[in-house]
């Protein structure tokens, strides 16, 4: 509600017989309260538009020079399992940036010492927005980095089970300004992918 509250609600009630706590909202539905908000392209274009951050806390102005990288979502859709990039390949392109300070955006702990705990939507954006730059595959961290403004690289993938949120297939997207995707090439080379965009940051 908090992070929703940003988009200019006058007000957000709950609904009825939601106890004390957060209303769940998927962030794969985050380009529908755009659209509603007049905040989102209605037709594909090549035009860039420039979207400063939709949920930006406007109270935090410094950025750490961390790098958040996200590599799988327990989401169910039906390309889920393309939505992940094995243990062993995240490893092993970490292990190629040891002066990089790299930390996960899982939410729990991982093979990473340093991790983002967070128990909110609006907390994890406020984290986001702190970082230098994201890293993530296709999900709601991914929309979430990219609508608080946070330079992200999106491991979009490619091939048939590319999502239809990222065609027409090029760097930027019409979703996020602060946004870059990537298409695996082959399909399954997440480790050149993930390398790539580490290799950007880092250097």
């Amino acid at each position: 509600v908090s992070l929703v509250r940003r988009l200019g609600y006058r007000t957000l009630h709950k609904p009825e017989g939601i106890e004390q706590g957060s209303i769940r909202i998927k962030m794969m539905s985050l380009p529908a309260l755009l659209l509603e908000h007049g905040l989102f392209p209605k037709t594909w274009t090549d035009k860039h538009y420039k979207s400063e951050g939709y949920f930006t806390n406007p109270s935090i102005t410094e950025k750490n020079d961390k790098i958040g990288i996200q590599w799988y979502t327990t989401n169910t859709s039906w390309n889920h399992k393309y939505r992940k990039i094995p243990h062993e390949v995240v490893e092993r392109v970490v292990n190629k940036f040891p002066t990089a300070d790299i930390v996960s955006l899982q939410m729990e702990n991982t093979f990473l010492t340093k991790y983002l705990s967070c128990d909110s939507m609006a907390g994890s954006a406020d984290a986001i927005q702190q970082l230098k730059a994201v890293i993530a595959i296709d999900s709601a961290v991914l929309h979430l980095a990219g609508s608080v403004g946070t330079k992200t690289y999106g491991l979009v993938g490619n091939g048939d089970n590319l999502c239809w949120r990222w065609f027409p297939k090029q760097p930027k997207t019409s979703w996020y300004d602060s946004v870059t995707c990537i298409y695996n090439e082959p399909y399954d080379d997440w480790e050149t992918s993930m390398t790539l965009a580490l290799e950007e940051l880092c250097h």
